[in-house]
């Protein structure tokens, strides 16, 4: 009865990483950047203090690191890989080894399955001719005036909300597996 009970906890909970939402949230008017995923975790940029912070939380666990520190970790551990990438390789004895070319279908695909919520933008070029060409494309497309303003007063800001679902991608990428010709 314990491992019955135990199993449909384990199931349900892979059932949720399936479900479960997967948000970006790039906000420049709350100074809000984040990347959500349901209730088991979200990475939070806080660019409001001297120092950047980038907050890590997975369930009722917190982390924090400063944006800096992790931008300096990265650049030295790329210059050993690009220190690695130097080194010739040996050429393996395979034959019919052919360079695949780029998944197109499947970028598509996965491409289709992201979900826009929120697309605004505010856009001020400081120059007062730039700004008023850029008010043409927006007369002519009325379409445009929804997601784009733009303003004489100096304000650039912008606001995305993409979501998309682990289960959309997998099906997307299975979907492009079996569509290939």
């Amino acid at each position: 009865m314990t491992l019955l009970i135990v199993t449909i906890i384990i199931l349900a909970f892979l059932v949720y990483l399936l479900l479960a939402p997967i948000d970006l949230v790039l906000n420049s008017y709350q100074n809000c950047y984040q990347l959500r995923w349901g209730w088991i975790g979200k990475v939070t940029l806080s660019p409001g203090t001297d120092r950047p912070l980038v907050q890590l939380r997975v369930g009722p666990f917190c982390w924090y690191w400063s944006l800096e520190d992790l931008v300096e970790k990265a650049g030295r551990s790329a210059g050993k890989q690009s220190r690695r990438a130097a080194q010739p390789n040996k050429p393996s004895g395979k034959k019919g080894n052919r360079k695949k070319g780029f998944p197109y279908r499947l970028m598509r695909h996965l491409l289709k399955t992201f979900k826009v919520k929120t697309c605004r933008l505010e856009l001020d070029t400081d120059d007062y001719v730039w700004n008023a060409w850029l008010y043409i494309p927006l007369g002519i497309f009325p379409i445009l005036q929804r997601y784009i303003t733009v303003n004489f007063e100096g304000r650039n800001a912008l606001a995305f909300h993409l979501r998309n679902r682990l289960w959309w991608l997998g099906a997307a990428t299975i979907k492009s597996q079996i569509t290939r010709k």
